[in-house]
């Protein structure tokens, strides 16, 4: 909140380095090299810190305010989700967006990436899968053939494509080729550039490509025009060697850049006036950015108009298409009220149906759907509440089986005061007595107290461990001398490695399988209903009548 992000070192304990920002900071990350901190502010903007220069530059900006970063699933990659319903691909070495996804859903909260699927959870309760598995086949083959065209069509299409970590290694070992091949067309060009910047932050090839770069004929036209302080020259010469994009006197081109785009909104907002008269005194600046971000003045200065005109009028899928149009724009005050207005409806339409009063959330769930690009929000909320009546019915009738279903397929009806009755109902009259029956080793009764939630897939991992807390205690207390190992054998091979498998281990002095591999059968597990068999009888009295 004090706008600045704090370098701590973990074995004193006493914070060495602070960066400044201008913004609020809302999501921060080290780079793949370590060697840099990317930061990402409120009001969408992307700072980048060379911890060895001890140099601050700006990277490509999210324009919008984030909410979730992502990483570790490719140490090249990071996701960024946002207030709104995008999802932002970076690349973890310079802060250079690769990519952008729109979803029909408002409000990322929650970001998980596993192998070639993604989750991404939003604030109305949604969650989306995205299956990457088709797509990534097609990039394999693309590859597999050398056709680099068709391969930038496709990452340029798809992203997301980038968060796996086959498809990168093999885009790195292609990337001679993909450095030397030349863009025929702005589809083309948005993929390739895409993949020449994830490509560079291999250190191995990033050390090979700068070597190239300075004994390439590229470099000394960009080099001149850097000298001589022409910035639009020096972006088109990157538009036509996006390696280029790598060198340090980019960065600080684009920097300079951006912060002029910064400025001359600011102006907008503040003093129109002032902004024509900096215009006609400023030297030329950027028309044609490699990022295709920076408008010309004259066309900055006209959408503005329209925006605010929109404004005043509440027309808002007119400023909402002015928003898609020119993202800069979306960095106004104007835009940003106007999109709190729309997250205002949705957080006030939550409210109200977890409340129970669902006439005055759908009045609020109408006006959503009045609002680009809230609509879609808006409509899901309108099934949600439809779906209220069938719920409560579900509860009076104590159908917990269509309860749990609707609930399911409608997620805002958990925050319903119904919902929580009925999770606490289940923490009260089963969790409770179900433990007291594990410990004391009780499976049959266990299955039998959980067996109205067995059906019901909100319950099945809770259900789960009851019965494995009473098959593990069940042998504890009744194991027969002697078979004390076959039976943890058994139970592991089904269950794996917990906690209460170990302490067992422990009580009955037997040494404990540290492999946590199960076999094929670990589903059919689930409906096992003892470890034992015949009669059972307390290892208490087996050793007295053994004594």
């Amino acid at each position: 909140m004090d706008k600045k992000i704090h370098l701590l070192r973990i074995d004193t304990h006493k914070v060495v380095q602070v960066f400044r920002m201008d913004e609020i900071a809302e999501a921060v990350t080290f780079a793949a090299d370590n060697n840099k901190i990317i930061g990402f502010t409120r009001a969408g903007t992307t700072y980048v810190y060379n911890l060895l220069l001890n140099q601050q530059f700006l990277g490509d900006p999210s324009l919008e305010w984030p909410t979730h970063i992502a990483s570790g699933f490719n140490e090249n990659v990071i996701l960024l989700g946002s207030r709104s319903n995008q999802l932002m691909i970076y690349n973890n070495s310079d802060g250079v967006k690769l990519g952008c996804v729109n979803f029909d859903f408002w409000g990322i909260t929650s970001i998980s990436v596993s192998g070639e699927k993604i989750f991404v959870g939003f604030s109305d309760g949604n969650g989306v899968v995205i299956d990457l598995h088709l797509r990534l086949q097609e990039a394999y083959s693309a590859i597999e053939i050398g056709n680099i065209a068709n391969l930038s069509l496709l990452v340029g299409e798809f992203p997301l494509l980038f968060v796996n970590k086959e498809m990168c290694a093999k885009l790195e070992k292609q990337y001679e080729a993909i450095f030397k091949f030349n863009p025929s067309n702005s589809d083309e060009r948005k993929g390739h550039e895409a993949m020449v910047s994830l490509i560079v932050a291999d250190g191995a090839i990033r050390k090979e490509l700068m070597h190239s770069l300075y004994t390439s004929e590229e470099i000394v036209p960009f080099m001149e025009k850097i000298s001589i302080g022409n910035a639009q020259g020096a972006c088109v010469s990157v538009r036509n060697s996006p390696q280029l994009r790598q060198l340090r006197e980019f960065h600080e081109v684009r920097t300079s850049c951006l912060k002029a785009l910064m400025y001359e909104i600011k102006l907008l907002e503040i003093d129109p006036g002032k902004f024509n008269e900096y215009i006609e005194s400023a030297p030329g600046g950027c028309t044609r950015c490699v990022h295709s971000l920076i408008p010309r003045p004259e066309v900055l200065e006209e959408n503005y108009k329209k925006l605010v005109s929109s404004a005043l009028t509440r027309n808002f899928a007119a400023l909402s298409d002015i928003g898609e149009k020119h993202e800069v724009l979306r960095q106004t005050k104007i835009y940003r009220r106007f999109m709190s207005y729309g997250e205002t409806l949705i957080d006030k339409t939550l409210a109200l149906m977890a409340e129970g009063k669902m006439d005055q959330a759908d009045e609020y769930a109408s006006k959503l759907t009045r609002i680009k690009p809230f609509a879609l929000t808006g409509n899901d909320f309108k099934n949600q509440i439809k779906a209220f009546d069938a719920f409560n019915n579900a509860s009076k009738t104590n159908n917990l089986i269509q309860l749990f279903t609707l609930s399911s397929e409608y997620p805002a009806l958990r925050t319903t005061q119904i919902f929580k009755n009925h999770i606490d109902a289940y923490k009260k009259n089963i969790i409770s007595t179900a433990n007291i029956l594990a410990k004391k080793g009780d499976v049959s009764k266990v299955i039998a107290l959980i067996a109205p939630y067995s059906t019901i897939d909100y319950f099945e991992e809770k259900n789960l461990s009851l019965l494995k807390k009473a098959l593990i205690h069940e042998i504890e207390l009744y194991a027969p001398t002697g078979e004390e190992h076959t039976l943890l054998e058994r139970y592991h091979s089904c269950f794996g490695w917990d906690k209460e498998y170990a302490r067992v281990c422990l009580s009955l002095k037997v040494s404990p399988n540290h492999m946590k591999k199960m076999d094929d059968g670990a589903p059919e597990c689930k409906n096992i209903t003892s470890l034992l068999s015949g009669e059972k009888i307390l290892r208490t009295l087996q050793n007295k009548e053994m004594n």
